[in-house]
């Protein structure tokens, strides 16, 4: 099973952070049969190239919160396990008038993440099933026009 993460949140000129990519890194690198590839600072282009041939995108753990990199994964059909709490859960969900029952992305935190993954290596139709999920759920609710008409009506309130 490949696993992915990347880690972009830097600006032109600063140095990368590396204590969260590292910290995912060691737990990753614990659990056998993984093909584990991690990137940050990199272009968006060799991101993406990344995500495109992973079976699953690790995105943050350890904030409670949906990045970028959760909704990239989930657009290229790659399983995305990410540290999200009810609230995120809950608001982009009523905001993208997405029923949560069809909520894309698997909850892990650092504490589960090794134990998930080892789980997750022997159950390939699971994963497989779980990147289809978030690729329609892309499809059907983030599609650019409709996010875009969301942000103009939410910003002209």
């Amino acid at each position: 099973m490949r696993v992915v993460y990347t880690y972009s949140n830097q600006r032109e000129g600063e140095k990368i952070n590396a204590k969260r990519p590292r910290a995912h890194q060691r737990i990753v690198q614990r659990v056998r049969g993984i093909d584990f590839e991690m990137c940050y600072g990199e272009s968006f282009e060799y991101s993406m190239s990344l995500k495109k041939s992973a079976h699953v995108v690790l995105e943050e753990v350890f904030s409670p919160f949906l990045h970028l990199s959760a909704l990239e994964g989930a657009l290229v059909g790659a399983m995305v396990l990410t540290k999200f709490d009810s609230y995120t859960k809950r608001e982009v969900s009523r905001y993208l008038g997405a029923p949560e029952r069809e909520w894309p992305f698997y909850y892990v935190t650092e504490k589960t993440l090794g134990k998930e993954l080892e789980r997750l290596r022997h159950e390939p139709e699971e994963v497989a099933d779980w990147g289809r999920r978030g690729q329609e759920w892309m499809a059907k609710y983030h599609d650019p026009k409709r996010t875009l008409g969301k942000f103009l009506e939410f910003y002209g309130q």
